[in-house]
């Protein structure tokens, strides 16, 4: 089985951009994204709400990063760990989050 994941990361909204640009969710939605990852820097939670509006994914996984808010901080973790069709996966804003030596990559 396969499955796509869609992957975003520094958005940086809205101290670099007003919003998600609408190709962006055109093609998660064409391309049927199952899954978005977002690797932090989203900077405000209002950007995962759009995500959520504007496309058909069924699940998407938010990490913190160094840029976030307070409140982006305080609602998702800096590292998350998962699991999708039996892989385990790790992600994170920044590398050194993650264990590397209990980690295969």
């Amino acid at each position: 089985m396969s499955v796509k994941i869609g992957c975003i990361a520094d958005t940086h909204i809205p101290t670099r951009a007003s919003k998600i640009p609408e190709k962006l969710y055109e093609t998660f939605n064409l391309e049927e994204v199952k899954f978005i990852f977002f690797a932090g820097d989203l900077v405000i939670l209002n950007v995962i709400d759009d995500l959520e509006m504007n496309t058909n994914a069924e699940k998407i996984i938010v990490v913190h990063g160094n840029m976030d808010k307070y409140e982006v901080k305080k609602k998702f973790p800096k590292l998350e760990e998962f699991e999708i069709l039996g892989h385990n996966i790790k992600m994170s804003h920044k590398l050194k989050n993650i264990p590397l030596k209990e980690t295969e990559i």
